[in-house]
């Protein structure tokens, strides 16, 4: 693996693997200075040599670094500066169309010694979430696990229990990147690449403050709006990636009493409110005073994946006017 190093920075210029004596990369470099990382499985029971040369028109000197030379976070720094400007994106959501995941994998026939998982979070105010789920990872480590437990509510769980370096079994990873920032997942090989395993699966979302969404659902385009009485009592539904928003918002001087029922549901459930009074145990039927100048918000989650399984809401409701 080649990286431009300049400022304390590395840059990521190119990476090649092959499973024979020999790794020949040709690339063209601009002036300046670079770092070669290699690694080496040997498997025959013989003393070996690694040899790096290069060849150019121009005499181009290579020296031996030692790890306190090179910045603690080379490894980090290398693969997100890949993975940034990778053309392998997923972009989970239509409401934050500059954050994406990436992701680079390997067979075990090119395999580097390391895969991972980019996340950027280009958000102004909101959280990305990434459940990250692994089933029989055998053959690998997360090798910046610590890194990624440092963020607030990120935690790691296994199915039952162990922690190896070899096999973590069936795990979660859940991550929460705040806005404006990025993260990778790093896995590094820690036995011969084809004996290794790994199946996995993600979901993404993201997660706003109150407040944020409130302004989302009155600025936004696609927010269907409904009179619920002339005084000033209006509805506000809007669609986003993880469910159904709904806000009742009270204008008028008096209160009023909603009885609310759901008609038809899919793949959805109501998030605990304790200004909600539910009537019902298949929480199909609920009551809510909306007093004046105040607002109610009923916030319908998304049980999966939406990708995988659409959801639905149906609804009609009842109101009273009190004083």
């Amino acid at each position: 693996m080649i990286a431009r190093y300049e400022d304390d920075r590395y840059t990521f210029i190119c990476s090649e693997m092959i499973n024979w004596e020999k790794l020949t990369i040709e690339q063209t470099f601009e002036r300046g200075v670079y770092h070669i990382f290699c690694k080496s499985y040997w498997k025959f029971p013989l003393n070996y040599s690694l040899v790096i040369s290069s060849y150019s028109d121009y005499i181009n000197d290579i020296v031996d670094l030692k790890l306190e030379e090179i910045p603690s976070d080379w490894l980090t720094q290398i693969l997100c500066d890949m993975g940034s400007r990778s053309d392998n994106r997923i972009y989970p959501s239509r409401d934050e169309p500059g954050s994406y995941a990436t992701n680079i994998m390997f067979d075990n026939n090119n395999f580097s010694g390391f895969c991972f998982y980019y996340y950027e979070n280009s958000s102004k105010d909101g959280e990305m979430c990434i459940n990250l789920s692994f089933k029989n990872l055998k053959g690998f480590r997360i090798l910046n696990l610590s890194q990624i437990l440092s963020l607030k509510g990120s935690e790691f769980k296994t199915l039952d229990g162990r922690i190896t370096d070899q096999e973590y079994t069936d795990c979660n990873l859940v991550i929460r990147i705040p806005s404006r920032s990025s993260i990778i997942v790093i896995l590094q090989v820690v036995m011969l690449p084809w004996l290794c395993s790994i199946n996995w699966y993600q979901d993404i979302w993201f997660e706003y403050s109150v407040e944020v969404m409130i302004r989302k659902i009155r600025r936004k385009e696609n927010t269907d709006i409904v009179e619920l009485h002339p005084e000033g009592l209006k509805l506000y539904e809007m669609d986003h990636d993880r469910g159904i928003i709904i806000l009742i918002e009270n204008l008028a001087f008096s209160n009023f009493k909603i009885s609310f029922e759901v008609t038809s549901i899919k793949n959805l459930e109501l998030k605990e409110n304790e200004d909600i009074l539910i009537t019902d145990a298949n929480k199909r039927n609920f009551e809510f005073q909306v007093k004046s100048k105040g607002m109610i918000i009923l916030n319908f989650g998304t049980l999966r994946s939406v990708r995988e399984f659409p959801f639905k809401l149906r609804y009609i409701y009842q109101i009273e006017k009190t004083e």
